[in-house]
């Protein structure tokens, strides 16, 4: 029997099938930036994601360069206060204003590879029981580098 179409926005696996199978990259974030989930997109774009518990920032699940170069979190290396998606999930929770279609050009660490990926994002921020989160949404191209240079 065909599932009833209006109760599908109640289903919370529907929801979560729907999620995990989109093809943009869609990670939940709190006020302090700590993931609380990502969808199976985010995974295949950020493989360091896999080995992350949930609550981390997003340079450590990323492999962002900085973070294991300067073997800091996310949000105290040399170059988090240049970081676009950073500077951007701050202007979403101080203004509650979302951010739509920003470019963001970085290097990831992908199975051990230093990577640059262009990155398309957009956040705002959502109200889930009364607590305010962060989405950040990315659609992407990635392409190869060559070695980094230490900083």
């Amino acid at each position: 029997m065909p599932p009833e179409l209006r109760n599908l926005k109640e289903s919370n696996e529907f929801l979560n099938l729907l999620l995990d199978n989109i093809n943009s990259a869609v990670l939940i974030a709190d006020e302090n930036l700590q993931i609380h989930q990502f969808n199976n997109s985010f995974l295949n774009l950020f493989d360091t994601a896999a080995e992350c518990t949930l609550e981390t920032g997003f340079g450590e699940a990323s492999g962002c360069v900085q973070a294991i170069l300067e073997n800091k979190p996310c949000g105290e290396t040399s170059q988090c206060a240049d970081c676009i998606l950073r500077r951007s999930l701050v202007h979403n929770l101080i203004d509650n204003a979302p951010v739509h279609k920003q470019s963001l050009n970085r290097v990831s660490y992908i199975n051990g590879e230093p990577l640059t990926k262009h990155l398309r994002f957009s956040t705002r921020s959502i109200m889930f029981q009364g607590q305010p989160l962060r989405t950040a949404v990315t659609g992407y191209r990635v392409k190869q580098t060559g070695p980094l240079l230490p900083v």
